[in-house]
């Protein structure tokens, strides 16, 4: 079976956006102690969130380009993650305090562990989708 470069582009993405968001969740959880009170810490946005949104604006643009593919197959999770990777990296740099304002109030609460846990979850399909679907297309399990 072939692999279009479309198709390798959702496996490379979903795994790397799966792995980043499992190792994030992980970190997260685990140093809840340290990163919860340093986010509350953090005073009127600065240069260093508006050099990281113009970075994520960069980023996310790249993404939606090279992945912008609207089919309903699973592999649409990973165009509503460059899509809203973007979002959130224009909304950083249209409205920085506003976005801040909202990081403190969803990581001052329970919020904070919501967060984690819908990344974990994500990351587990994400990473899992790719797997399958690389395992799929390498002709290792037959065709269903």
């Amino acid at each position: 079976m072939l692999i279009t470069s479309v198709a390798l582009q959702s496996f490379v993405l979903s795994q790397m956006f799966g792995m980043y968001l499992l190792i994030m969740a992980f970190i997260l959880f685990a140093r809840s102690d340290y990163y919860r009170p340093m986010i509350q810490k953090i005073k009127t946005p600065g240069a260093g969130i508006m050099m990281h949104a113009s970075l994520s604006l960069f980023i996310g643009l790249f993404l939606v380009i090279i992945h912008n593919v609207w089919v309903f197959e699973p592999r649409v999770v990973i165009t509503i993650f460059c899509w809203v990777y973007l979002i959130k990296s224009i909304a950083w740099l249209a409205a920085p305090v506003r976005m801040l304002s909202l990081v403190k109030r969803i990581c001052g609460g329970r919020g904070y562990y919501v967060v984690i846990m819908v990344m974990g979850l994500l990351a587990i399909q994400m990473i899992g989708r790719a797997f399958y679907l690389y395992v799929h297309y390498a002709g290792v399990m037959p065709v269903s």
